[in-house]
């Protein structure tokens, strides 16, 4: 059986969370939980720059 996990519209920035924390809260679920896949269905940020990592997007 597969598993899948999703989320959606988080918004770290606006819910003023320590990011790192909650990452690794979820990879720790993810795992604990043998998730196949993990679909984000919303914005993870509200401000569109910090959801790419440095570089990897060129604007």
């Amino acid at each position: 059986m597969i598993k899948i996990a999703a989320s959606s519209d988080n918004h770290f920035d606006i819910n003023k969370v320590d990011i790192d924390q909650i990452v690794e809260q979820q990879a720790a679920y993810l795992n604990e939980n043998h998730v196949d896949y993990y679909l984000i269905a919303g914005d993870m940020f509200n401000d569109f720059e910090k959801a790419f990592v440095k570089g990897s997007l060129k604007m």
